[in-house]
C-alpha cells in the first residue's frame, strides 16, 4: 500500500509524530478486525516504526545538516503479513521543502443562506415516476427537518397545477424546482440532494490578509545553493 505523510517541520520529534500517526493509524484501520492476532504485533509494529523513522531522519540529516530549516514529506509503501505485522517499508521518497513565508488571514466569515429552502414538485397521481420523486423528497425533508423547507406540490391534472405549470413553463412531470433556481426533470434522490446542497452552500467573506516572508529565506536559499553545489 502506497502512503504519504503530511508536510512537517524538519526535526525528529515532528517526523516521529507525523509518520507514527500515519503508519500505525493505517495499520490499525486495516487489520483491527483481526483482533487478538493483530494486537499480538502491537509492540513489534511500534518499535519497528520508531526505528525506521530514526534511520530515515539521521540518514537525511547527513545530507542536510540544517534539516530543521526545511519542511519534509515522506512517501512510502508498507508490507504486512496477513495479521498486520509490519514486514518492511519500501519505495521511500523523502521530499524536502523550503518555507518562503506565511499567509495570515484574520478570519473567514460565514454567511449562511436564508432558510427554509423552497421545493416545488409538479407531479401526476397516475405517473409512477412522480410517486418515486415524491417519496424521495419526503425522505429528504424527514431526514433534515421540516422547518428547513417550504414544500409545495402541484398536481399537473388539477386546475391549479395546470395554471402554475403554464406560468412557469413546466412541460414534463415529475419536475422539481429547488428554491426557484434549479429545475430538475425526473430526478433521482441524489440529484435532488445535490441541488439542495448547492443552494445551501454559505457565502464566505475573507478578512484581512497578510503575507510575511520568512526572515531566514535568503539565508536558507544560500544554504540550498551550497547543498546543490556539492
Amino acid at each position: 500500500m502506497n502512503l504519504n505523510s503530511v508536510i512537517f517541520d524538519g526535526n525528529f520529534k515532528n517526523m516521529k509524530a507525523a509518520l507514527s500517526r500515519s503508519i500505525l493509524g493505517v495499520t490499525y484501520k486495516k487489520f483491527k478486525r483481526k483482533r487478538g492476532d493483530f494486537y499480538h504485533h502491537r509492540i513489534h509494529n511500534e518499535t519497528t516504526t520508531e526505528e525506521m523513522i530514526r534511520h530515515l531522519y539521521f540518514t537525511l540529516k547527513n545530507e542536510l545538516p540544517d534539516l530543521k530549516d526545511y519542511k519534509i514529506k515522506v512517501n512510502y509503501a508498507i508490507e504486512w503479513d496477513s495479521n498486520g505485522k509490519i514486514l518492511s517499508f519500501n519505495n521511500i521518497t523523502i521530499s524536502v521543502y523550503l518555507s518562503v513565508g506565511n499567509l495570515y488571514v484574520s478570519n473567514l466569515k460565514i454567511i449562511e443562506k436564508i432558510l427554509p429552502i423552497k421545493i416545488d414538485l409538479f407531479y401526476s397521481n397516475i405517473d409512477v415516476a412522480s410517486q418515486s420523486v415524491m417519496e424521495s423528497i419526503e425522505e429528504i425533508i424527514d431526514n433534515l427537518g421540516e422547518k428547513n423547507y417550504q414544500y409545495f406540490k402541484y398536481d399537473i391534472l388539477s386546475i391549479e397545477g395546470k395554471t402554475e405549470a403554464s406560468n412557469r413553463h413546466i412541460e414534463k412531470v415529475p419536475t422539481v424546482i429547488i428554491h426557484d433556481e434549479i429545475i430538475l426533470e425526473n430526478p433521482n434522490k441524489r440529484e435532488i440532494n445535490d441541488a439542495i446542497h448547492k443552494i445551501s452552500i454559505p457565502d464566505i467573506i475573507i478578512g484581512d490578509v497578510k503575507f510575511d516572508y520568512e526572515l531566514s529565506t535568503q539565508e536558507n536559499v544560500q544554504k540550498l545553493i551550497k547543498v546543490l553545489a556539492k
